[in-house]
């Protein structure tokens, strides 16, 4: 691979990805990166999702639970996450939001299986979080003052 060759991604999951042009794939996680360790995607058997979920501040404690119950079982059910890793835990109640981790290994080293499955995951977090009664937290309200144009 040529440098010209690399695209460099940093996601949610805190892990450095280079692709070169023929999608060969190596993945550094910047503190690993530090120590001179470099793990290769091509035999990664697993592919962290690290998502944090922001509800809004009117979430009841009863939404609350029906939102991580919901979630810890999409994470059961599915097939290609690890079950011995996978979580979801509260874990912030920021000024924005009420925070919510997911976190789960998706068991795949193709990175496109990844993302699909990462996909599906988050889209069915987003009807577990509309069908418990809450919402996600919106950006900060924009205040306009009467008579300022």
């Amino acid at each position: 691979m040529s440098r010209s060759d690399l695209l460099a991604h940093h996601g949610a999951e805190r892990i450095w990805r280079l692709v070169s042009a023929a999608f060969h794939e190596l993945w550094l996680s910047p503190g690993r990166f530090s120590q001179g360790s470099i793990e290769n995607g091509a035999t990664c058997s697993r592919v962290l999702i690290q998502s944090v979920v922001r509800l809004r501040h009117g979430t009841i404690g009863q939404q609350l639970q029906a939102v991580l119950d919901g979630i810890e079982r999409l994470l059961a059910q599915h097939a290609l996450v690890e079950q011995e890793t996978a979580r979801t835990r509260l874990i912030a109640f920021s000024r924005q939001a009420v925070e919510v981790e997911l976190f789960a290994y998706v068991t795949t080293s193709d990175y496109r299986t990844f993302l699909e499955v990462r996909q599906n995951l988050l889209s069915q977090v987003k009807g577990i979080v509309e069908s418990s009664g809450s919402g996600f937290a919106g950006r900060l309200p924009f205040i306009h003052l009467a008579g300022e144009r």
